[in-house]
C-alpha cells in the first residue's frame, strides 16, 4: 500500500519529470554518440542562437521539431499513465475491493502500466539514437569534400585553428604542407574533366595512405591538397613531404584509354613564435609557388626568412656523393637502428641551422669513419667486414640521444647531428664512442676482430650553411685519418685541430 501512496504523491510531478528526462536524454545521446559538434549546434538552435551554416541550422530545426513531436506524444502518454496510477490508488483508498485480492489486482495493473511506459520510453530512446545518427552523418557530410572524400576547406580551417591554439597554450609545434597537381589544367583539357576527377581522387588517396595516423589531409581548393602535421617540426615534415612526393610520382592512374602518371609540387612551413595562421599559410603557399617555378615534382621549405629547395635523391649527382656507396648491407643496418639517409640528414642540418639563426642554440655535427676499411675487408673478407659495419652502427645508435639524428654518410662513414651540444659536450661524446669501439674485440668465426674509428666534429658558426659546415667537418675527418686514425679532431672555424688541444684551449680560456 505504501508503494501505491508514493505513486499518488509523485503523480502530479511525473509529467514534468518525464519531459525533463526526455530533454536531458536527447542531448546526452547526441553528445555521447560522437556527434559533439552536432549536439552543440542543436543545443544552440534550441536556445535560439543562429547556427553558423544554413544547412546546420535547417538540420537542427528539423531535429528539434521531431523532438518536440516526441515530447508531446510522451506528455500525453505520461498523463494517461498518471491517471491510471491515480485511479488504482483511489480504488484502494476507498476500499471498494476485497483487501488481498484488491491489492494484488492493483499491483498487477500498476506493473502493467509501468511496463507499458518503459516500452514507450525505450521506443523514444531508439528514435533519439536514430536522430543522433542522422545529425552525425549530416555533420560529417558538411565537413567532407564530396569528390575526394578528404576533409573540406572548413574542416581544414578548424584543424589549423585548433593546432594554433595548442601551440599558444603549450608550444606544441605543427607544420603545414600545401601541394598542387602539376599542369592539372592542361591535363584536364587533354584527357577530360571526368578523367581529371579520377586523378584527383587517386592523388587524394595516395596522400591519405602515405600520411601518418595523426596527420590531417584535406582538399584546400581545386587541385590543391593540404596536410596538417600536429606535433611536427619542419625537419620531420620535410621527410614526410619527400615520402609523399615519391609516392605520388610512383603511382599510376587509369583512364579509359591509357595508364596515366602525374606529379605534385609541395610547399612547407612550420608555425613560428609570434606568427598567426594567415602568415603560416602564406609562407607555405610561397614555398609551393617556388617549387612549381623551379621545375615542379619537388618541394620547397620556407624557414621564416627564405625559401629553401628540398633536395631529391635524383638531384644528387654521383660526383657530389662522398666516396663510394656503402656495401649492400650497410643501409639496411643503418635503417634497422634508426639512422636516416644522407639526403634526409642534410635537410635536417639545414633546418637546424635556420632555426638557430631565429632562436635557440647552435647545432653540432660529428662524423665517424672506420679506419682503413678497405684493408680490413681485404684481410677478413666481405662477410666479416659487413659485420664490423653493423657493429659500428650499433655503437653509434647507442650514443644517440632522443633529440640527436644519426645517418649513413658514405663508405664506412656515419654522421651525427647533436642540436644544442657545445664544443666540450661534442668532444666528450666523440671520445666515449671512439674509446668504446677501440676496446671492443668482436668474436667472429673463431677470430677476435678489432677495429678503430676516427671522428671529427664542429659547432656551427655564423658563416655556416649546410654545405659549408659539412665541408669543415669533412676536412677535420681527413686530418684525423691522415694522422693514423683512432683519434678525434675538431674544426674550430679556422682550421682542424686535435680534440684534446681544443679542450685544453677551452680550459685555459676559462682560467
Amino acid at each position: 500500500m505504501r508503494s501505491v501512496m508514493v505513486w499518488q504523491e509523485n503523480a502530479p510531478n511525473l509529467g514534468r519529470v518525464m519531459l525533463e528526462m526526455l530533454g536531458d536524454l536527447s542531448f546526452a545521446i547526441l553528445m555521447s554518440s560522437g556527434a559533439a559538434g552536432a549536439g552543440w549546434v542543436l543545443h544552440r538552435a534550441i536556445r535560439g542562437a543562429p547556427a553558423e551554416l544554413p544547412e546546420e541550422q535547417r538540420l537542427a530545426k528539423e531535429v528539434l521539431a521531431r523532438l518536440k513531436d516526441l515530447a508531446s506524444h510522451m506528455a500525453a502518454n505520461v498523463g494517461q499513465h498518471s491517471s491510471r496510477v491515480e485511479d488504482i490508488n483511489q480504488e484502494l483508498t476507498v476500499g471498494t475491493t476485497p483487501e488481498a485480492e484488491g491489492v494484488i489486482s492493483a499491483v498487477s495493473r500498476l506493473i502493467e502500466a509501468n511496463q507499458s511506459m518503459q516500452s514507450q520510453l525505450s521506443s523514444v530512446e531508439d528514435k533519439l539514437h536514430e536522430q543522433s545518427r542522422l545529425v552525425e552523418m549530416k555533420t560529417a557530410e558538411a565537413r567532407t569534400d564530396a569528390l575526394t572524400g578528404l576533409a573540406n576547406r572548413r574542416a581544414f580551417d578548424d584543424k589549423v585553428a585548433a593546432c594554433f591554439v595548442e601551440f599558444q597554450r603549450s608550444r606544441r609545434p605543427f607544420s603545414l604542407i600545401l601541394s598542387d597537381i602539376d599542369h592539372f589544367k592542361k591535363f584536364n583539357d587533354t584527357h577530360g574533366h571526368q578523367t581529371g576527377d579520377e586523378v584527383l581522387r587517386g592523388t587524394a588517396r595516395v596522400l591519405r595512405e602515405t600520411a601518418r595516423e595523426s596527420d590531417f589531409v584535406a582538399r584546400y581548393g581545386g587541385e590543391e591538397l593540404a596536410i596538417v602535421l600536429p606535433g611536427t617540426k619542419a625537419d620531420e615534415a620535410v621527410r614526410a613531404l619527400e615520402r609523399t612526393r615519391q609516392a605520388v610520382d610512383s603511382a599510376r592512374f587509369r583512364s579509359p584509354t591509357s595508364e596515366l602518371k602525374v606529379t605534385m609540387s609541395f610547399g612547407i612551413a612550420e608555425l613560428l613564435p609570434g606568427e598567426d595562421v594567415p602568415t603560416l599559410i602564406r609562407r607555405a603557399d610561397a614555398a609551393l609557388y617556388a617549387a612549381k617555378q623551379t621545375g615542379r615534382n619537388r618541394g620547397c621549405w620556407h624557414d621564416g626568412q627564405e625559401i629553401r629547395p628540398i633536395v631529391r635523391p635524383c638531384d644528387v649527382k654521383p660526383a657530389e656523393k662522398v666516396q663510394q656507396p656503402v656495401p649492400t648491407s650497410a643501409p639496411a643496418a643503418a635503417s634497422q637502428y634508426g639512422l636516416c639517409s644522407q639526403s634526409d640528414f642534410g635537410m635536417s642540418l639545414g633546418y637546424r641551422l635556420a632555426e638557430w639563426r631565429r632562436h635557440g642554440s647552435a647545432p653540432a655535427l660529428l662524423l665517424m669513419r672506420i679506419d682503413d676499411f678497405p684493408a680490413l675487408t681485404k684481410r677478413y673478407g666481405q662477410e666479416i667486414a659487413e659485420f664490423v659495419l653493423r657493429s659500428a652502427v650499433q655503437f653509434l645508435s647507442a650514443s644517440i640521444r632522443t633529440m640527436d639524428l644519426g645517418s649513413e654518410y658514405g663508405e664506412a662513414t656515419f654522421a651525427m647531428l647533436l642540436p644544442g651540444a657545445n664544443t666540450t659536450e661534442l668532444i666528450r661524446v666523440a671520445e666515449r664512442l671512439r674509446q668504446a669501439i677501440a676496446r671492443c674485440a668482436l668474436p667472429i668465426k673463431g677470430q677476435s676482430v678489432q677495429f678503430t674509428v676516427s671522428l671529427a666534429g664542429a659547432v656551427a658558426i655564423q658563416s655556416d650553411a649546410t654545405k659549408e659546415m659539412l665541408a669543415r667537418v669533412e676536412k677535420a675527418l681527413e686530418q684525423a685519418t691522415a694522422t693514423g686514425g683512432n683519434c678525434t679532431f675538431f674544426h674550430n672555424g679556422r682550421h682542424p685541430e686535435p680534440a684534446q688541444a681544443t679542450l685544453e684551449r677551452i680550459r685555459t680560456a676559462a682560467v
